[in-house]
């Protein structure tokens, strides 16, 4: 494409009007989309400029556009000035461009006739029209205001010109880099539980959300999971305005990128392996990735009722253990793919066993599902003795009685939730300290049986 000289003359380049598989091979647009309402387009084209200076118009840019991020590159190419034009069209704005100028009344009789034009001179348009006709001046005139055309300066869809100097002639690669609002993803899971093998088949997708007015598209499509810090206040509608733009002259050499922050070592991206059309306000899902036979431990976990603090519950109350499901370690499990955060939703047959939002999960790292309440696991808890040591030492002891009524053994994990400086002086099954630094007894329960955890604690407020 050439861009001919002079303010008059633009080089039109129509970027995101219809889905990448339309476009011409060396025209492509790619597109980074984040999660938290942004995406970082790419738009790279092929223009052909003469020595000095011309004008470029990039038409059709994403309705969310932020206009301060415009940032358009080629070689031996200067930016001098930059704006997006009026967008999007309105009764308020096109009123406003006429002021001054003969607009035609227009109005349709009831009785069916043909319209009836008046011809007029707009005066204002806010707050209230007003008009002269026939020299008189009229205020809120009862019949539509009718304007020849479009104005130069409107568009329909949004539209950003460049001011440019070229210092050679000749085709070049060009890039326009700008952010969009409007635009998101989330990944979605389902994961299918085999009791009896104990294993997870897990199939994950990206839900791909298009929360504009018009559809968009790109050839090259990633997804980022991890977040970067934006401005707040940011106008993501673009309105009229001027910039003056750095002199900085782009790069002399043909594909000599410029740097990229090192905070993308911190993103993880996910490309989707083919082109991506968002039709206007709608969501599409892209498959993800997905794993069979991945080895999961079923765990059931108690808490709230392991405790040092002395009368916290009541002999009588009952809890219920949580079911969980969990891979210890994904990468041994075979998933070498780090887990985008979303979330999980768990069958087991015909049966929906629940749903839960992970984050993003490394290879390497634990997964952990929590299916709810397993009604036949619970247990009750009572004091077994409390002796004050001093104003700021207590010992107390406690006994947790837990039942399964399941037709076969399970193993709890029983969590406490102890305050200030204690020590562990008798115990019926060995702790261990989480992370959190909480004890932790694995406890054995028969099938439609019981086991009792016993414990007695020193503590120092």
């Amino acid at each position: 494409m050439r861009a001919m000289r002079g303010p008059a003359l633009a080089a039109a380049v129509a970027l995101l009007a219809a889905p990448a598989a339309a476009q011409p091979p060396e025209r492509t647009t790619s597109m980074a989309i984040y999660r938290d309402d942004l995406a970082a387009v790419t738009l790279t084209r092929p223009v052909e400029l003469d020595r000095g200076p011309a004008q470029l118009t990039i038409a059709e840019l994403s309705p969310g556009l932020v206009a301060g991020s415009l940032d358009l590159h080629a070689p031996n190419l200067t930016v001098r000035k930059q704006r997006v034009l009026p967008w999007p069209v309105s009764r308020k704005r096109l009123l406003q461009s006429a002021v001054g100028d003969r607009v035609t009344l227009v109005r349709t009789p009831l009785t069916g006739e043909p319209p009836v034009t008046r011809r007029a001179r707009l005066l204002a348009a806010s707050p209230d029209v007003v008009v002269e006709v026939n020299g008189r001046v009229e205020t809120v005139p009862p019949e539509r205001i009718a304007l020849k055309s479009l104005p130069e300066e409107f568009r329909e869809s949004p539209t950003a010109v460049f001011d440019v100097n070229s210092t050679q002639d000749g085709e070049r690669d060009m890039r326009l880099r700008y952010l969009s609002r409007g635009l998101n993803w989330d990944a979605a899971y389902v994961a299918r539980w085999d009791r009896e093998a104990q294993t997870l088949d897990l199939t994950g997708r990206a839900r791909i959300s298009n929360n504009l007015s018009r559809p968009i598209a790109g050839d090259r499509v990633r997804l980022v999971a991890g977040r970067v810090p934006t401005v707040r206040g940011e106008d993501p509608r673009p309105r009229a305005q001027r910039t003056e733009a750095l002199a900085a002259r782009a790069a002399s050499a043909p594909g000599q990128a410029r740097p990229e922050p090192e905070a993308r070592a911190d993103l993880r991206l996910y490309p989707l392996p083919e082109p991506v059309r968002l039709p206007a306000e709608s969501t599409v899902s892209r498959r993800l990735l997905g794993a069979t036979g991945i080895a999961v431990e079923t765990r059931y976990r108690l808490t709230g009722l392991a405790t040092n603090r002395p009368h916290i519950n009541r002999p009588e109350d009952r809890r219920n253990a949580a079911l969980r499901l969990v891979v210890p370690d994904t990468r041994e499990a075979g998933l070498d793919t780090a887990l985008p955060g979303g979330v999980v939703r768990v069958y087991d047959g015909e049966l929906f066993r629940g749903a839960q939002r992970i984050s993003d999960t490394p290879p390497g790292t634990r997964l952990s599902l929590n299916l709810g309440a397993a009604v036949a696991v619970t247990a009750t808890a009572a004091h077994t003795g409390y002796d004050k040591l001093s104003g700021d030492s207590y010992e107390t002891g406690r006994r947790i009685t837990l039942n399964n009524a399941k037709d076969r053994a399970v193993t709890v994990r029983v969590v406490g939730n102890f305050r200030g400086d204690w020590e562990i002086l008798e115990e019926s099954a060995r702790h261990r300290r989480n992370d959190d630094g909480e004890p932790v007894w694995r406890v054995e329960v028969p099938a439609n049986g019981e086991a009792t955890l016993r414990y007695r604690v020193r503590t120092r407020r």
